[in-house]
C-alpha cells in the first residue's frame, strides 16, 4: 500500500509541545508516522512521477520501515509560478484539505504534511 505526504501545519488539537510529543509517540507506536515528520526520517527511493512544480518519490520511513509516496513541492518553483498563477497557494492548500478528508480505495491517503527550508512535503 502506498501512502502520501503533502504540506505542513501545526496540529491544532495539541496545546503544548508535550502534547505534540505524546501524540507523535502514540502515532509511531501504532505503526504510523509522527504528526511532524522530518526529511531525515525518510530514506528516499526512486522517483515515481513529476508535475508542473512537484515530484513524487518512493521513500521509506526509517523508524518503522513503512513505504510511502512523498510529494515534494519546491518553494522556489511555487514562487516563480505565482507570477503567472496568482491562486497557486490556495490550490496547494485546497489539495491538502481535500486529500485529508478523502477516504477511497483508489485515492492515496494523506498521512501527514511537513516542510523544510526549501520544500513542502
Amino acid at each position: 500500500a502506498r501512502r502520501t505526504l503533502i504540506l505542513a501545519r501545526d496540529c491544532p488539537e495539541a496545546k503544548s509541545s508535550r502534547d505534540v510529543a505524546s501524540l507523535e509517540a502514540d502515532v509511531v507506536a501504532r505503526g504510523g508516522i509522527p504528526t511532524r515528520p522530518r526529511v531525515r526520517d525518510f530514506d528516499p527511493g526512486d522517483e515515481l512521477g513529476t508535475g508542473n512544480f512537484s515530484r513524487i518519490m518512493h521513500a521509506v520511513f526509517t523508524p518503522t520501515g513503512a513505504a510511502y509516496a512523498v510529494k515534494a513541492i519546491e518553494k522556489e518553483a511555487v514562487k516563480n509560478l505565482e507570477r503567472r498563477h496568482k491562486n497557486i497557494h490556495n490550490e496547494i492548500k485546497m489539495e491538502r484539505r481535500v486529500l485529508a478528508k478523502l477516504q477511497h480505495p483508489n485515492i492515496v491517503k494523506l498521512y501527514s504534511t511537513f516542510s523544510d527550508v526549501a520544500t513542502l512535503y
